[in-house]
Parts: structure tokens; sequence; C-alpha cells
């Protein structure tokens, strides 16, 4: 069993991309997270998911925050700055990925990612 924790603050995003990754990994079993608030217990427990999807605003807050998570986490989020892709990357998410509009293009783009770091 795959286990993935969805990190987004908008509702209809989340849906999307747990439709998504229930599409293309039949097996995942998918929790979801509004804030990175509510991400990080989860994400430095001993049962934390191998895979975390943070989103737009869970990339802006990274900075300092993932010391000591045991998930590998990445992004998924619209064009962000070059700023706020430094600092996330800098604070220890792995990737980041465009989150493309276009449904079959979403789906697409979370596949391959998923296809990347869940070997």
């Amino acid at each position: 069993m795959l286990d993935v924790l969805l990190v987004e603050a908008n509702p209809t995003d989340a849906a999307l991309a747990g439709i998504a990754i229930a599409l293309r990994k039949p097996r995942a079993r998918v929790s979801e997270a509004r804030t990175l608030t509510d991400a990080l217990p989860i994400l430095c427990n001993g049962n934390a998911p191998r895979l975390a999807i943070f989103g737009f605003e869970a990339l802006k807050q990274t900075p300092g925050k993932l010391q000591g998570s045991c998930s590998i986490v990445i992004g998924f989020a619209p064009q962000l700055s070059a700023a706020e892709r430094q600092c996330a990357l800098d604070a220890g998410v792995r990737a980041i990925y465009e989150r493309p509009v276009e449904w079959r293009a979403f789906c697409d783009a979370l596949e391959r990612m998923l296809n990347d770091w869940l070997r």
C-alpha cells in the first residue's frame, strides 16, 4: 500500500489530486491536510507517509519547517517565483513540479511525479 499525504489549502485542488492519484495508482491511500501546521505532526511521526505532495500555500510556508520529516516531500503547484521555489527547496522539498490546469495534463503530471519518486 502506498501512503500519500496531500497538503493543499484549496479543497477542489485536493480532491482533484486525490482522484488523479486514485486513477493512476489504485493501491494508494491518500490522506489530506489543509495547512503545513496540520501536516507537520503527520510528517514527523513514526508512521509518516512515504510521499507528501505540497500545494502552493504549503510550499510558501516551508522555510525551516521540514527538519525531521520522514517523508519525501515534493511540490505540485502553479508557477512559483524563483525565490519561493528556492526557499521550498532549501527547506527540504526534493522537487517542484508545475501543476497544469487542463485535466489530462494534470493527471499525466501527477503520474510522472509519482513514477519519479516511487519506483
